[in-house]
């Protein structure tokens, strides 16, 4: 046992003497060590005890000692000579006008010359006005958007807006003076052609905007819908992730209408002990999951218990709840 503690013990004392390095730290995974300045490319990973020779180390070539400076946005570095990224001299910009900002996220990196992409400054953004490049934030969104004279920025690729009037309606919807657009998560947008939108009176509920004459909604696949409206039409929301939306005497799921819904008779299926509707509903003929008819459920028997599952006879119906698409299975109770 004594001679385990002892090794237990060297083990800690080697380890100790390994970690205290003569490395100065200079900020952003940048050194000084014996004279010059190193960068680490690789650190130990998070264990015990700490590995300290898991670190890797690179030379930062030529850079300047007593000039370098790690800068603040994350690999970033200059001395009076150079900028470095992650270790490595950035190559043709213009030193005197370079500049760098944000995070990989939201970061600009930029000459008088050119816009350069943050997460690897050696390559050139082409055809961008760099004297006029800046990052935009709009007061009714978060999201952070680039712009020159010319253009709006998406993936540093040009997108077909009015540079001149382009907003943020809120996180979701965005507009010209003549169209609305939605923005998806992959980076493609959805756009519909809307004549004088900045100007109309908006009703707007996040997942849905209404204007003069739709209503536009975000569907549960993300994708961007309308639904005309007249002037005194009748409009029955939910709440604002809910797929269904009245218009009238038409039911629309998803921004599609249901067109074998009787509506005199249809109503929705509501949770136990609440009011609120479900995604089940029914009509007199039909008994409806989402838009899709439940072949073999009775609007006059079906019900819909605990579980959030219609029963009806021998049967249920159970939702996938981890589609994408709405699925629903067709079960036997007894199984």
């Amino acid at each position: 046992m004594k001679k385990i503690i002892h090794k237990i013990m060297l083990l800690t004392i080697l380890i100790s003497v390994i970690s205290c390095s003569p490395k100065q730290e200079l900020g952003n995974n940048y050194f000084l060590d014996n004279g010059k300045i190193i960068y680490r490319y690789k650190s130990s990973t998070v264990s015990w005890p700490v590995n300290p020779l898991e670190n890797k180390y690179m030379d930062v070539e030529n850079a300047d000692v007593e000039s370098f400076t790690a800068l603040e946005p994350y690999g970033y570095a200059k001395d009076k000579n150079n900028f470095y990224y992650k270790g490595n001299k950035i190559e043709n910009i213009d030193y005197a006008t370079f500049e760098v900002s944000g995070n990989s996220s939201t970061g600009i990196a930029k000459d008088k010359n050119y816009v350069y992409q943050y997460s690897n400054p050696n390559i050139k953004i082409e055809n961008i006005d760099a004297k006029t490049y800046q990052k935009v934030i709009f007061p009714k969104s978060t999201k952070v958007w680039y712009k020159d004279k010319n253009h709006f920025y998406l993936n540093n690729e040009p997108i077909k807006v009015d540079v001149n009037t382009f907003t943020a309606l809120n996180e979701n919807f965005y507009a010209d003076s003549d169209h609305i657009y939605y923005f998806k998560r992959d980076k493609s947008f959805d756009s519909f052609k809307e004549p004088d939108i900045l100007n109309q009176k908006l009703i707007d509920t996040v997942q849905k905007l209404q204007t003069n004459n739709y209503i536009y909604t975000i569907t549960e696949n993300l994708n961007l819908k309308r639904i005309p409206i007249k002037k005194d039409s009748k409009i029955q929301f939910f709440n604002s992730y809910f797929a269904f939306i009245i218009v009238d005497n038409q039911v629309y799921c998803n921004g599609d209408l249901m067109d074998e819904v009787d509506f005199d008779t249809f109503e929705f299926f509501t949770y136990p002990n609440s009011k609120s509707p479900t995604e089940f509903s029914k009509d007199k003929n039909h008994v409806y999951y989402y838009d899709e008819i439940l072949v073999g459920a009775d609007p006059k028997t079906a019900k819909l218990n605990d579980k959030n599952q219609l029963v009806d006879g021998d049967y249920k119906w159970v939702p996938d709840l981890y589609s994408t698409n709405n699925n629903i299975f067709k079960e036997k109770i007894d199984e």
